[in-house]
């Protein structure tokens, strides 16, 4: 695994430009995590299943540019329009998840045996 050194050495990223989309997600949005399909009777996705190391390989993967597959959701609007929606997770409630709650310091990436 790289060191924070040879992180900054090499790639050029702006944290607070990274978690800005993740950012609005976390603070400004309903998120429906949990969509039922009743013509089915289950929800659409699985429980939340991934790990901490799981979470953190996520995020370092993010951070090394490595290809993330895009996530599909939903907004759902309210009859009256000037009032936000909900998301809805089609695809991605791993994924999704897992950056959120790394926004939200719910857990830490490990760099040279320290938590950060």
């Amino acid at each position: 695994m790289k060191t924070i050194s040879e992180l900054r050495r090499s790639l050029n990223f702006i944290p607070h430009e990274i978690n800005s989309q993740v950012k609005y997600f976390a603070e400004n949005v309903k998120i429906d995590f949990d969509v039922y399909l009743p013509t089915k009777q289950m929800n659409l996705q699985r429980d939340f299943v991934w790990n901490i190391e799981q979470k953190r390989e996520l995020i370092w993967s993010i951070l090394m540019n490595r290809n993330i597959p895009r996530m599909a959701m939903m907004n759902i609007l309210p009859i009256k329009t000037n009032i936000d929606g909900v998301y809805q997770i089609i695809d991605g409630k791993q994924r999704l998840s897992a950056m959120i709650d790394f926004y939200q310091n719910k857990y830490t990436l490990l760099i040279d045996n320290k938590e950060y």
